[in-house]
């Protein structure tokens, strides 16, 4: 077992004090919609300092959007309107699956989850938890911006690492829940996916061919999709482990079945097969909306997902 940064088990107190918070801020670029006042674009025209458009002047209008700069330099009378500014309501889907609860992956899933929920928390943005596993989505905490709601929910995560995986459970099926969360979410929401993806359309002919489906309605949905693929540090390619040269008996961790097979020409087909998986998962993006960051258990969540928030501050 690779040491990594972090606990097993980690503490409430862990999860709160995640150093380089305080100056990291996730900024939605394109626009999103929420109940409240806050710091992204809306698509709706409101008071903010972003400046949207230029509209003529008529009769009834109110005089305080003349733009008197301009009545004087070109004698138009012109309605100056601005982008409306909103916040953001964030759902953290986190795979709970037999799978996830090797190689420290639930554990760091749990850490990027309050990562974030930090990060959003500080701009008064709304944060939600479903869990997924064979049953699809389960809702757990509906999307709220206090404080006590994120301890709550972030108390719901510590206690599901303490809780025994689910013996013999079929896949996961990560194209499933996301067609149910695009059919309760509202518009323009914002959606993160902590999961190893394993499901067995990953290894069909037409590998994610469901995925890509589902990640075309959130976006019709005017979603913000962003996929974070967890895996091991001997996940790429089995490396690491000491399986002998003799046939070798592995039981599945999801489904519980014995897989009996010859480890050099296992290891050997698996990478080339990981890779192909990785890189097909890795084409389904489509910036802005739909982004995809795959994560190693062996990096702390801060360094892992850094690339990210630096790629989202908002410009001052």
């Amino acid at each position: 077992m690779v040491n990594t940064p972090y606990p097993d088990l980690p503490k409430m107190e862990d999860l709160l004090s995640i150093q380089g918070l305080e100056h990291l801020s996730l900024f939605a670029k394109h626009a999103v919609s929420g109940p409240l006042a806050g710091y992204h674009r809306s698509p709706l025209k409101g008071f903010s300092v972003e400046f949207a458009e230029h509209k003529p002047y008529y009769p009834g209008d109110s005089l305080r959007r003349l733009d008197w700069k301009r009545l004087a330099k070109t004698d138009k009378m012109l309605l100056k309107s601005t982008d409306a500014e909103t916040n953001l309501r964030c759902t953290v889907v986190v795979d709970r699956s037999g799978s996830m609860r090797t190689d420290r992956k639930l554990t760091f899933a749990t850490l990027g989850t309050a990562l974030i929920g930090e990060a959003l928390g500080n701009q008064r943005d709304a944060l939600g938890l479903v869990w997924m596993d064979d049953q699809g989505a389960q809702p757990s905490h509906a999307c709220k911006t206090s404080r006590s709601h994120r301890m709550n929910l972030y108390a719901a995560l510590l206690d599901e690492l303490r809780t025994q995986p689910i013996e013999k459970s079929s896949r996961t099926p990560v194209s499933q829940t996301l067609h149910q969360l695009a059919n309760s979410l509202p518009q323009r929401s914002m959606v993160v996916v902590f999961s190893d993806f394993w499901e067995p359309e990953s290894a069909s002919d037409r590998p994610w061919a469901e995925l890509q489906k589902a990640l075309e309605h959130l976006r019709q949905k005017n979603c913000w999709v962003l996929l974070f693929p967890v895996f091991g540090t001997s996940e790429h390619s089995l490396s690491g482990l000491d399986w002998g040269t003799s046939w070798t008996e592995l039981v599945d961790s999801e489904s519980g079945e014995p897989l009996i097979l010859l480890p050099n020409e296992a290891q050997k087909r698996y990478s080339e097969v990981f890779e192909r998986r990785l890189q097909a998962l890795k084409s389904l993006q489509q910036p802005p909306q739909i982004q995809i960051n795959d994560c190693l258990t062996n990096d702390h969540p801060l360094h892992a997902l850094l690339p990210f928030f630096l790629a989202h501050q908002k410009m001052k």
